[in-house]
C-alpha cells in the first residue's frame, strides 16, 4: 500500500470515528464517547485525507533526521552544518596547470621590474603555472617542487622558473640544477605531509633555500618574508576575484 493510500484510509477511519463515535470492521471496533476526542479525531481525519492528495503537507510537520540530505545534494554535513563536497577533489599531478589564488587576487604573469629582471607579480589576471617535481617523483604535500610560469613571453628564452633572490623579491630564471632558491615547498594548511595535492587545497609556500621565508605579496609584487602568513588556494582556473 502506498504512502498516499495509507494516509487516505487512515484519514477516513479517523473522520468516521469522529462523526459516528464508533466504527466496526470485522472483529475490530474503534470508538469513543468523548465529544472533545471526536472533534480532534475529525480534524485529524480531515488533515490526513487532504494530505493523501498532497503528501508534502504532512511531511513538513515531521522532524528531519540528523545528517539527512537530498539524493541530489553534493554536500556532506556534521553537527556544525555543511562541511564540503562529498565527491573527492581532483588530484594535482606533476606538470599540471595550477593557478595560485588569494582572497584579493592571484599570482599573475611575470613582468619586467625596474632592474630589468622578470619579476613575480600579484594581480587579478593571468597567472597560469605548472608545479613540477624533480626526478619524476610523484607530487606530494610538503615536498620540494619547481614552479614554472606558462607565460609565452618568457618561454622562448626559458626564463620561467620561479625563485627567491637574497632580497626576498621573487623572479624567474633559467633552470639551475643546484639552485635551492628555485625550489618551493607547498604545504597544505592543517594537513600532515606526504599526502596528495588537490585543487581547492589551502596552502603555504616556503622557499627551499630560506625555509622560514614564505611566499607572500607586497603591492603588485611577490616577495618571500620570514613567517609570512599568506595562504594560497590551488585552482584549476583563475577564478573570479574582487579588486581590493
Amino acid at each position: 500500500m502506498s504512502y498516499e493510500v495509507t494516509l487516505l484510509v487512515f484519514g477516513i477511519l479517523l473522520l468516521l470515528v469522529g462523526l459516528l463515535g464508533k466504527v466496526k470492521a470485522k472483529e475490530i471496533e474503534v470508538g469513543t464517547s468523548s465529544r472533545i476526542v471526536r472533534i480532534v479525531l475529525s480534524l485529524l481525519g480531515i488533515v490526513f485525507v487532504v494530505s493523501s492528495f498532497n503528501p508534502d503537507i504532512i511531511k513538513s510537520f515531521l522532524p528531519t533526521p540528523p545528517n539527512q540530505t537530498d539524493p541530489g545534494d553534493t554536500t556532506k554535513r556534521d553537527s556544525t552544518g555543511i562541511v564540503g563536497p562529498t565527491s573527492p577533489k581532483d588530484e594535482i599531478k606533476s606538470g599540471m596547470q595550477v593557478y595560485f589564488l588569494h582572497a584579493s587576487g592571484l599570482i599573475g604573469d611575470p613582468q619586467t621590474a625596474n632592474n630589468g629582471w622578470d619579476a613575480g607579480t600579484f594581480g587579478i589576471t593571468g597567472g597560469s603555472h605548472q608545479v613540477v617535481t624533480a626526478n619524476g617523483q610523484a607530487l606530494k604535500n610538503g615536498i620540494f617542487v619547481r614552479i614554472i610560469t606558462d607565460s609565452k613571453t618568457l618561454a622562448a628564452d626559458d626564463y620561467k622558473y620561479m625563485y627567491s633572490a637574497v632580497t626576498g623579491w621573487v623572479y624567474y630564471d633559467k633552470i639551475r640544477d643546484n639552485g635551492k632558491e628555485q625550489l618551493w615547498k607547498i604545504s597544505v594548511v592543517g594537513v600532515p605531509p606526504d599526502g596528495e595535492l588537490h585543487y581547492g587545497d589551502r596552502v603555504k609556500i616556503s622557499n627551499g633555500y630560506w625555509p622560514k621565508a614564505n611566499l607572500g605579496k607586497k603591492g603588485k609584487w611577490l616577495q618571500c618574508v620570514n613567517d609570512d602568513a599568506t595562504i594560497w588556494i590551488l585552482s584549476k582556473e583563475p577564478g573570479k576575484v574582487s579588486k581590493k
